[in-house]
């Protein structure tokens, strides 16, 4: 989709959802033809904050700006940074293993991908080692999983430990970047079962709602500073009524705000869809709160009829209450 053809009213972003057949929490959606993970890899190395410095900038639900770091997840200093983050993770896993089982070990059986035997003794670890297991794709054997458990040797006791198809070791020697890039290749991804998972980071789904938040990513430092002023200071005066609406409204602004960046000549190389997870109510506080916040500075100001800054004029130049045109009308005169 070209800036062009962006949805710019209600009516447009409504015919757009509809004709994604409604929106869901989980679909993507695409904003620009030069949307970050449509780009070619080397476009997005040359992009990725590590080479360029370039980073993402948003507008959170309470109207303020953020700004986060673009990683491609292509250059060797992005594939480093995934391989240190699964080192951790297993680190997390091998903590909690080693503190429910002190005197336990790492046993290891390889077996072939989906098959009957490798799903009996997943089942079989689940009932006598309490899940205390990890699976992860053989690197040397194509087609192959590893399947590492947790056990504890306990004589008369059916642990699988035993078992001599087994090999065994104090900490496996895994080669994190190795595996990583296996498993770009692949799709594949190393899996904890519950007994040594590590705690899941940030809000839990069950009471919460996956909303999509556009980021512009912008390669200057001066344009990212001026950019995140821009998104301030840009605003959609409308109430949202449920996460639906709110994301309906979110899609929305974004338009708007591609078209301050683009008045202010502040080049957007490309848009990146994030995605927060966040209890409905807070969404509609945050927005709505924001929006209440903008109207209460809008009205001022068209009532005080006194000398106004310029700072806060071109705040309010910023300002998109389509239900009110004549408003922004008044202002501008």
């Amino acid at each position: 989709m070209k800036r062009s053809d962006f949805p710019k009213t209600h009516n447009e972003v409504e015919a757009l959802l509809k004709a994604m057949n409604q929106w869901k929490p989980e679909d993507h959606m695409e904003f620009n033809a030069k949307n970050a993970a449509g780009l070619q890899e080397a476009v997005q190395m040359a992009l990725c904050t590590y080479q360029s410095g370039a980073s993402a900038i948003y507008k959170k639900f309470d109207g303020s700006s953020g700004k986060k770091p673009f990683w491609c997840y292509i250059c060797p200093k992005c594939l480093q940074k995934q391989a240190d983050g699964h080192q951790k993770k297993f680190n997390e896993a091998e903590s909690i293993a080693r503190k429910n089982k002190p005197d336990g070990q790492w046993r290891m059986k390889l077996v072939d991908k989906n098959s009957t035997e490798g799903d009996s003794l997943k089942k079989r670890i689940s009932r006598n080692q309490q899940s205390s297991y990890m699976t992860v794709d053989s690197i040397d054997h194509p087609g192959k999983e590893e399947i590492w458990s947790f056990a504890e040797n306990e004589p008369g006791k059916d642990t699988h430990a035993m078992d001599t198809t087994y090999g065994s070791a104090n900490t496996p020697a895994m080669n994190f970047d190795k595996i990583n890039r296996q498993n770009k290749i692949t799709g594949s991804k190393i899996t904890y079962a519950k007994g040594i998972r590590p705690p899941s980071k940030g809000p839990g789904e069950k009471d919460t709602v996956k909303m999509m938040v556009p980021e512009a990513i912008i390669k200057s430092e001066e344009d990212q500073k001026r950019a995140e002023s821009i998104i301030k200071n840009t605003n959609l005066l409308e109430l949202a009524t449920d996460a639906k609406n709110a994301q309906h409204l979110i899609i929305l602004q974004f338009q708007y705000i591609l078209i301050q960046l683009e008045k202010e000549n502040i080049p957007v190389e490309a848009v990146r869809d994030g995605f927060y997870n966040i209890n409905e109510e807070e969404l509609l506080r945050q927005w709505n709160d924001n929006v209440n916040g903008c109207l209460s500075l809008y009205n001022a100001l068209l009532e005080k009829g006194e000398a106004l800054t310029t700072d806060m004029l071109e705040m309010v130049k910023r300002f998109y209450q389509p239900i009110s045109p004549e408003k922004t009308e008044k202002l501008a005169a």
